[in-house]
């Protein structure tokens, strides 16, 4: 990612994962938000299974976004130029950098959330169970904010891919 931003000429990055799919709009709505004083954001997310579970899981990922103002990889992060450098772009860690530079970015400034869904993959969730997916995020994230290193972290978030 560290790479592409650097081959990239914009004032503004936006980092998009390989199973997520940009709403239409998408690049407006990112240069809105910059222009009105944001820094960097993300969008809300909806799951490309429409089934009962998976739009549950969307309200909470949403209900969790717009209360911590931390948008993750998959959805869709953006950010100015100035930022991203000012900030050393993205730890070279093999999981967990989404969450980090999140973190550090609304440390930095103004977060927006943009309200428009970004679509991204199910099947991660689908092929190795929602409740195990689910189960096995949330410790990850436990241990990383225990201060377990992400090197360490890799190999379980792995384990299930």
């Amino acid at each position: 990612m560290n790479q592409g931003a650097r081959a990239a000429r914009s004032d503004i990055l936006l980092f998009l994962h390989a199973d997520s799919t940009l709403p239409e709009g998408a690049i407006d709505r990112v240069r809105i938000k910059v222009e009105d004083g944001c820094d960097g954001g993300g969008f809300i997310v909806e799951f490309d299974d429409t089934s009962p579970i998976f739009r549950l899981g969307s309200r909470l990922v949403n209900t969790r976004t717009r209360l911590t103002r931390i948008p993750l990889g998959d959805q869709g992060q953006f950010v100015t130029r100035t930022i991203f450098e000012d900030l050393g772009g993205f730890r070279d860690w093999p999981i967990l950098e989404d969450l980090d530079f999140a973190r550090r970015l609304k440390q930095r400034g103004a977060v927006g959330i943009i309200e428009k869904p970004i679509v991204t993959s199910a099947r991660r969730y689908n092929q190795n169970g929602v409740s195990r997916t689910i189960v096995n995020n949330w410790w990850i994230w436990f241990l990383f904010f225990l201060g377990v290193p992400p090197a360490k972290l890799a190999k379980r978030y792995r384990d299930v891919r």
